[in-house]
């Protein structure tokens, strides 16, 4: 099934304005309630594409900390929220997410992370964290490219509508640092968070 790509082309704290429900894989999206708010997120830069294997991908193109010229501490943050149908008998979680992007340290007392954190049925996550320092490549580019397994599941309510809600958190610390999820940072190169689901009966 080829991926359906959601554009937001309103304002970061507005609702996008859609034809309403539609079907992906088990999950019904309400497609009018979506809505992406923060500093790492506005308006034409923000996207969302649903996979026909259930997983969805957050997709940005300038969700990016960077320090340097004086400015020692940033942190930028986009909250991805929608409404869903769960068929009845049936329950579904989050169980893991996978990041594709970079982190480029230039100094000594450089530090940067990538944070993911979750609401589900009222509940809220364990925050799966990615952390790099200066040891962990000096100059060279990292690749946040691994599933973060979240420690704590979180499974909605056995059929029961919910909203779905997740905070992506990056931040630079110290001289010259960077951490970047933002599609096309690098050439050649797609950068991006996979969110899966796992379902079972209930």
């Amino acid at each position: 099934m080829m991926k359906q790509l959601i554009a937001l082309t309103l304002l970061a704290s507005s609702t996008a304005s859609f034809a309403g429900w539609t079907s992906h894989g088990r999950l019904q999206v309400n497609e009018d309630s979506i809505k992406f708010i923060g500093n790492g997120c506005s308006a034409d830069d923000a996207f969302v594409s649903f996979n026909g294997d259930g997983s969805f991908d957050l997709v940005f193109t300038n969700l990016e900390a960077v320090t340097g010229e004086g400015v020692k501490n940033v942190t930028k943050t986009c909250q991805f929220k929608f409404d869903a149908r769960i068929p009845a008998g049936l329950t579904f979680t989050t169980s893991r997410a996978g990041i594709a992007g970079f982190s480029n340290i230039s100094s000594e007392n450089g530090q940067t992370l990538a944070t993911l954190r979750h609401t589900l049925g009222g509940q809220v996550s364990d925050a799966a964290i990615a952390s790099y320092t200066y040891a962990d490549g000096s100059v060279q580019d990292v690749v946040l490219n691994k599933d973060l397994h979240f420690a704590k599941k979180i499974w909605n309510p056995c059929g029961k509508d919910t909203t779905f809600k997740t905070t992506v958190t990056v931040n630079a610390k110290g001289d010259d640092a960077v951490i970047s999820i933002s599609e096309g940072a690098q050439s050649g190169k797609t950068y991006s968070i996979r969110y899966y689901w796992t379902w079972k009966s209930c």
